[in-house]
């Protein structure tokens, strides 16, 4: 691999595992968490192949470091392990990521590690998930508006020089005068109590990590980023992403609050938003 380096996931020759362990991570139920737990492993050499797989020329060790972090962002309410509406103790939820994370490198690491590391490193996942087929996320029943949100954001993440991205900045920002912030929260506080009713706070995460990285990701023409001057318009874009994820169960009035700053940037989706 050191003379032919991969510069990008589509590149890369296990890409359909990465894809596959990357899905369903985000998904993962108490049971099957629990079920990674009790077969985790540590070995003399499990620990030389996650050694070998996070070492600095491992082929897209920073894409994996990231996903990493990804899954400690999702979890970190179970494994702080306080929050009333966890079932699953924190020691638990710690050692079935922890076979999470070995998958995660073993996929991405495949390609330098020896077969033994491989097959110690993944065991525990293909214990678990026995085939590598891929579950992509779905984000609920206006799974596309949801989509399209975030393509909004990402739209909005340069401006300096695209005037597409600077008008719906300004709009967005005009509208944020217009919006009672305290009732704003309180309508973002009603949609998360639905996502942990409906089993879906990790794909609020999910989306809501998502969001904040495409809005936050610096352009490649220009080295901007996004800055603290944008917070009133992040906070806005992502109430509507989780305000349209989760309108399918929020009352009506929630639902419009939320939605309603960013509703005339996805004209497409303007009629399907609702219930």
């Amino acid at each position: 691999m050191s003379g032919n380096p991969v510069s990008a996931l589509g590149e890369h020759p296990n890409c359909a595992e990465i894809v596959s362990v990357l899905a369903r991570m985000v998904q993962l139920t108490d049971e099957q968490i629990s079920a990674l737990a009790l077969v985790w492993r540590d070995d003399d050499v499990t620990a030389a192949g996650r050694a070998s797989a996070l070492d600095p020329d491992s082929p897209l060790v920073l894409e994996a470091l990231a996903a990493f972090d990804s899954l400690a962002y999702l979890y970190a309410d179970d494994l702080q392990g306080e929050a009333p509406y966890l079932t699953l103790p924190a020691p638990v939820t710690a050692l079935g990521l922890k076979a999470v994370r070995d998958a995660i490198a073993a996929a991405y690491a495949r390609p330098v590690l020896e077969a033994s590391e491989y097959t110690a490193l993944i065991a525990p996942w293909r214990g678990v998930f026995p085939d590598a087929s891929v579950l992509a996320p779905y984000f609920g029943p206006q799974h596309q508006a949801v989509l399209d949100l975030l393509g909004v954001m990402s739209s909005m993440a340069c401006r300096s020089h695209d005037a597409v991205a600077e008008a719906r900045w300004l709009a967005v920002l005009d509208s944020a005068e217009r919006v009672d912030l305290e009732r704003h929260g309180h309508a973002v506080d009603d949609a998360w109590d639905a996502a942990v009713l409906t089993q879906r706070r990790r794909l609020w995460g999910l989306a809501s990590r998502s969001g904040q990285e495409a809005f936050y990701r610096r352009c490649a023409q220009c080295e901007r980023s996004g800055h603290e001057a944008d917070g009133a318009v992040l906070v806005l874009c992502l109430g509507a992403v989780v305000g349209v994820m989760m309108g399918d169960v929020l009352a009506e009035g929630v639902r419009e609050l939320l939605v309603s700053p960013l509703e005339t940037l996805i004209p497409q989706q303007s009629e399907g938003v609702g219930h």
